[in-house]
């Protein structure tokens, strides 16, 4: 969990810790020392499964966190991307070759990980038990 965050404060980034966000203030994205901490375990990691950006990313002010942790995990041995937002930042910033796999269904991809049912998949299984 990020102690950090960023939010927009009078068309601005200001970031606060978790327990002092301001009510009227959305959280846009990630702050600075949840970027350094989190960037820091991700680089350790052996294997990462990244789904869904870490903030705002289509505005430069909100996009930090998201590019920051994709840097991150493209240094790692193994690599799942699940979502096509992520991917599509993935693939603006050149680092698609980094990663070990890219998905552009977020919630399948985690579906297929957790090893759950895909409706696709399992009805491939069943039409090719009825038609081989």
């Amino acid at each position: 969990m990020p102690q950090t965050v960023a939010v927009r404060e009078n068309n601005h980034r200001k970031e606060y810790p978790i327990t002092k966000i301001p009510e009227d203030c959305p959280v846009l994205d990630i702050g600075m020392d949840a970027i350094h901490d989190m960037t820091g375990i991700v680089k350790k990691a052996g294997t990462v499964v990244f789904n869904g950006p870490a903030g705002l990313f289509e505005e430069s002010d909100f996009a930090t966190g998201t590019y920051e942790m994709i840097k991150a995990a493209s240094k790692v041995d193994f690599s799942v991307v699940g979502g096509g937002h992520t991917a599509a930042v993935i693939e603006k910033m050149g680092l698609e070759k980094d990663f070990t796999h890219l998905s552009t269904g977020g919630g399948a991809c985690i579906e297929f990980l957790t090893g759950k049912v895909l409706p696709a998949v399992d009805a491939l299984e069943q039409s090719k038990k009825i038609f081989g």
